[in-house]
């Protein structure tokens, strides 16, 4: 229940809250409180946790900024949960991660607001993970932007991330992955993803495999990925240069491009009024449009 504000650390790290033990055995609880325009030159402008078991819950870090990382928190190593926090416009010059950087460790992010964050350099405007295994539950990340990938979130080869039931929305990223870049395991079950923005490919979802590990595999359930926008004009929603695009079922994708979701297309719908999707065998598409109001559903009783 405490109050940081305009707090610096002009050559350090955690603009107010720094934990640098560097033990494993360390646990931090930081809950109800609130930071204002605090300043972390090595990352976390608000927050810096060092190889911690942590729980940080109740909090709003709003506008604050580091120069290296982490604009509101910055994680290295260790085990934390973040719980009913709000985020917002906090900034990072470089590193990613205008929210949160997660740089190694297991982290659960439930029930928070990830909202206005910004990132210059590194991706990940709303949250960038770079090693280890991310959870997203409950939550909603609008309106963050990145000058590089990942407008909501970014993901290195390296980081494993699931995300439930959370709205990913109106992001923006100056290259690819308006709402998320993916480039490893990633998890999505009844996500929405809409109204994101992104300057290349894949303006809702971006996939991308490199081929020092190419196995990586992007499983979609039960979510939406619709009404996204990228300037190329050829892969609002989703862009795949993996080949490794799985369904589980029951998801409407507006646009898919020519790309095939493999295995299980069971209850999956598409959407694409421009005809620029390839129907996936076993998907069935949902509305026709004649015009520019919405048609009726097909097949429904009138």
């Amino acid at each position: 229940n405490c109050v940081f504000k305009n707090d610096s650390a002009f050559n350090g790290k955690g603009g107010a809250v720094l934990d640098g033990g560097g033990t494993t055995d360390e646990i931090v609880y930081i809950g109800g409180s609130e930071f204002y325009n605090n300043y972390g030159y090595q990352g976390g402008g608000a927050i810096h946790l060092y190889m911690d078991t942590a729980l940080i819950e109740n909090c709003i870090i709003d506008s604050n900024s580091s120069s290296i990382g982490g604009g509101g928190i910055y994680m290295y190593d260790g085990n934390a949960k973040f719980f009913n926090n709000a985020l917002r416009y906090n900034y990072t010059e470089s590193n990613g991660g205008g929210g949160i950087l997660i740089d190694n460790g297991n982290v659960t992010v439930e029930n928070c607001l990830l909202e206005s964050n910004y990132t210059l350099d590194g991706g990940g405007g709303g949250i960038n993970i770079w090693r280890d295994s991310v959870m997203i539950s409950n939550s909603s990340i609008v309106r963050n932007s990145s000058a590089k990938r990942g407008g909501g979130i970014n993901m290195a080869p390296d980081a494993a991330l699931y995300v439930l039931n959370t709205t990913i929305s109106d992001n923006y990223a100056h290259l690819t992955g308006g709402g998320i870049n993916s480039t490893g395991m990633t998890g999505l079950d009844f996500v929405t993803i809409s109204n994101n923005v992104s300057g290349e490919e894949g303006g809702g979802l971006n996939v991308f495999n490199p081929s020092w590990n190419p196995s990586d595999t992007c499983f979609i359930k039960n979510s939406i990925i619709a009404n996204n926008f990228d300037s190329t004009l050829t892969f609002p929603d989703i862009q795949d240069d993996s080949t490794v695009l799985v369904s589980a079922g029951y998801n409407f994708i507006s646009n898919l491009g020519n790309y095939e979701f493999l295995h299980n297309n069971t209850g999956d719908f598409f959407g694409d009024t421009a005809d620029i999707t390839i129907p996936n065998e076993g998907a069935m598409k949902l509305i026709e449009i004649n015009d520019p109001k919405l048609g009726e559903l097909q097949g429904q009783p009138y």
